[in-house]
């Protein structure tokens, strides 16, 4: 075997130009003809009807073993917020998910995020709330600040311009789009009392909750990597699905390359190599 296809064929060197591959198109992202999936259509279409003003309900309901499927999802959903004017409250679930929130908040705003210009005005910041779904029942029939009159910032919400008429969800909320939740938030605020609501989480939600999406409890959603792809073809924005995904059908196509010209080299060089090695003793007996 010559020298280059013992490089060409050492592990170390074959995990070395993947690790290349996919560093490179971290950075060189390009098209990848992926049709938009119904689900993160409907999602589109529907949070693209509310204008500057529109008074969105935000949980984040994800923790760390859920970042790599659905973060990208989170910073689009929140970059397209302040595009479209939106008026957001946001809170978080539970402790791993309050630090994935302030994480994707940064990202979002610059670090600290509760110096963003537009913090109090056109967006707040909860923190995290216990008390599952009493806690959404008490805030749709008497009102957010009935349950939590501060900001995650100990800031009291009625000093704050963005809560001004919202506060009951059941009558001031236009549409509740939630991150995860949806064994928690939807049975509220879509079942109980009527409040529009869409989803972005994991992929495995086109499958957990197609039920509720073929009934219209959930009226679109937004699942995985795959989904935040889609959404950024649709807004133009970056969150970082674009990257992820070049990235996966580049080492994807480096795999498969190597395993065709694995075979090729085979079965072109393999047979005379190993008639090569047989003693010629048994090459005379042969």
């Amino acid at each position: 075997m010559s020298k280059v296809m013992k490089a060409m064929t050492d592990r170390r060197m074959v995990l070395l130009f993947a690790f290349i591959i996919y560093t490179a198109f971290s950075f060189l992202a390009f098209d990848v003809p992926i049709d938009v999936s119904v689900w993160v259509q409907d999602f589109y279409d529907e949070i693209e009807k509310y204008g500057p003003g529109s008074k969105i309900f935000l949980p984040m309901s994800y923790g760390p073993d859920m970042i790599g499927d659905c973060h990208p999802n989170i910073v689009l959903v929140w970059k397209y917020a302040m595009q479209k004017e939106w008026k957001v409250i946001s809170w978080a679930w539970s402790a791993k998910s309050h630090i994935i929130a302030e994480q994707v908040l940064n990202t979002v705003f610059g670090s600290p995020y509760q110096n963003d210009p537009g913090y109090g005005i056109d967006w707040v910041y909860l923190g995290m709330l216990p008390g599952g779904q009493p806690m959404l029942q008490v805030m749709c029939e008497t009102g957010i600040q009935s349950y939590r009159d501060v900001d995650n910032f100990g800031t009291p919400l009625k000093d704050m311009p963005v809560t001004d008429g919202f506060d009951i969800l059941k009558n001031d909320v236009d549409i509740v789009v939630s991150f995860g939740g949806g064994y928690s938030v939807m049975p509220v605020t879509k079942l109980q009392y009527g409040i529009p609501y869409v989803q972005a989480g994991i992929q495995g939600d086109t499958s957990m909750f197609a039920s509720d999406y073929a009934v219209g409890n959930i009226i679109g959603m937004m699942p995985g990597i795959k989904g935040a792809f889609e959404f950024e073809k649709l807004t133009g924005l970056v969150g970082g699905a674009g990257s992820y995904i070049s990235s996966t059908v580049a080492i994807s196509i480096f795999v498969m390359a190597g395993i065709v010209l694995s075979n090729i080299y085979y079965f072109a060089f393999k047979p005379k190599e190993l008639l090569d090695r047989i003693p010629d003793r048994m090459r005379e007996e042969g």
